[in-house]
């Protein structure tokens, strides 16, 4: 399969992302792509993996089946936080421009701090004060274990990337990249669930089921630290440039940071939708 990117990636980031994917073979429970050559402006051959993106599938699939599909869906980002980067630094993998920490509050920190950057004109317009709601999330980062087990994220599980068959079992996941990070066990599967809520493929009803598989997951305890979570998705998705690829993406952010602001944003794990 011949995969042309977007747009050019610097020096060695496709080299790296190689490296990647070849060291990660076989450690899953389910198949990953391998990059068999590199082109000029790093166009590659990879390999085709089988199967149709959950996002196809779902809008075809009964109440049970959907369940079901939407189970194996967080399954796989657990399945990839079982995966360990001990000899990494906390924070970001195959970026071209990584952000790393000695310790994983310390990476959003960092990470905030150059997304906030890029983007506190259009905060400050619909927000206000921007330091505020800054303070907000990072009040919340409190919650978060200094130096966790370092594990694998994808960083971008979403309905569109995790591949399966006919019979709903996993055959793939796609996308590894600019996301991909060192992070905590439990960090990828609340991604998940986030992104679920902002793919066209997933309904409001899906809101409940969802949680209610993240929590049996990581348990009430683990609230605190997911609810932080959310509030660094809001900054990090937050675009005022949006191009309408994901129409649920912009208005989840600004619902998200609203919450922040107003201290509703508690409130995600209890909500019925």
């Amino acid at each position: 399969m011949l995969r042309i990117r977007r747009a050019p990636e610097a020096p060695g980031t496709v080299e790296r992302l190689k490296r990647f994917l070849d060291d990660i073979t076989g450690r899953l429970p389910f198949p990953t792509p391998r990059i068999e050559a590199i082109e000029a402006e790093g166009v590659t051959i990879e390999t085709r993996l089988h199967g149709r993106p959950l996002s196809e599938i779902l809008p075809d699939l009964g109440a049970d089946d959907r369940r079901t599909a939407l189970q194996r869906y967080c399954d796989v980002a657990v399945a990839v936080g079982a995966v360990t980067l001990p000899d990494e630094p906390y924070g970001l993998l195959l970026a071209s421009d990584r952000v790393t920490a000695d310790t994983w509050p310390g990476f959003f920190a960092a990470s905030l701090d150059r997304h906030v950057a890029r983007t506190r004109p259009y905060l400050a317009a619909a927000f206000g004060d921007v330091d505020a709601l800054v303070g907000k999330a990072l009040d919340r980062m409190t919650a978060l274990p200094a130096t966790p087990r370092k594990a694998l994220a994808h960083g971008d599980v979403f309905p569109g990337n995790v591949l399966m068959d006919d019979d709903l079992t996993v055959t793939g996941l796609v996308d590894f990249g600019t996301w991909t990070l060192v992070a905590d066990a439990g960090y990828d599967v609340t991604a998940a669930v986030m992104f679920a809520e902002v793919d066209a493929a997933c309904t409001p009803d899906d809101g409940a089921p969802l949680r209610a598989i993240l929590l049996d997951h990581a348990g009430a305890a683990a609230i605190p630290a997911m609810t932080f979570y959310r509030a660094y998705f809001a900054f990090t998705l937050f675009d005022p440039h949006d191009n309408g690829l994901y129409p649920k993406l912009q208005p989840w952010s600004l619902a998200a940071l609203k919450a922040l602001a107003d201290g509703s944003i508690d409130d995600w794990a209890m909500s019925r939708r």
